[in-house]
């Protein structure tokens, strides 16, 4: 069996996985201060990487990768910007009735009003992505291929995001 040798993007990612990996991610942790975006993007980085067409005429590839990692942190917060979820009222009562709730078991408006509050406050807790996508796909309906394309980010990440943020409302004690 002969081994295919490595192409000189595969070769390049490998030096920044192995000389500068804890680099990138401790610079991707100081942009984003949350642990799973930072490993998002980090792999972003990589596959940005593993793109580069003339991948043999990086001399600093230290610097390379900072500047490759600067722009996926800038693109991460513009699309950020551009994607921001409000709270909308109804969209949050409609995504709470959905949970199984029957008419005898109606609450008082009082007591409604500050679950509702109570959720928006863990709402607001969690990482804007996350937030982002459960409140697009679960509240809004959206399907997870539509929210995908609307962040830009993939259909699997979508579910991830999703789940992530359904464990952190369970363990906030939201019921």
């Amino acid at each position: 069996m002969s081994v295919k040798p490595a192409t000189p993007a595969q070769r390049l990612t490998q030096i920044v996985h192995e000389r500068y990996g804890r680099e990138l991610h401790r610079y991707l942790m100081n942009c984003l201060r949350h642990p799973q975006n930072a490993r998002d993007l980090e792999q972003e980085v990589y596959l940005r990487l593993l793109r580069v067409p003339q991948a043999d005429l990086v001399r600093n590839v230290q610097g390379y990768m900072h500047r490759i990692a600067a722009h996926v942190v800038h693109e991460y917060r513009l699309r950020a910007q551009k994607e921001i979820v409000t709270f909308d009222s109804q969209a949050v009562h409609e995504c709470t009735a959905r949970g199984g709730e029957t008419a005898e078991e109606e609450e008082a408006p009082e007591e409604r009003l500050s679950k509702l509050r109570q959720l928006e406050g863990y709402l607001l807790k969690l990482p804007p992505m996350w937030r982002k996508t459960f409140i697009l796909h679960k509240c809004h309906g959206i399907a997870r291929t539509d929210v995908a394309r609307q962040l830009g980010i993939s259909e699997n990440t979508v579910k991830i995001y999703v789940n992530r943020a359904i464990a952190a409302l369970r363990a906030a004690k939201w019921e």
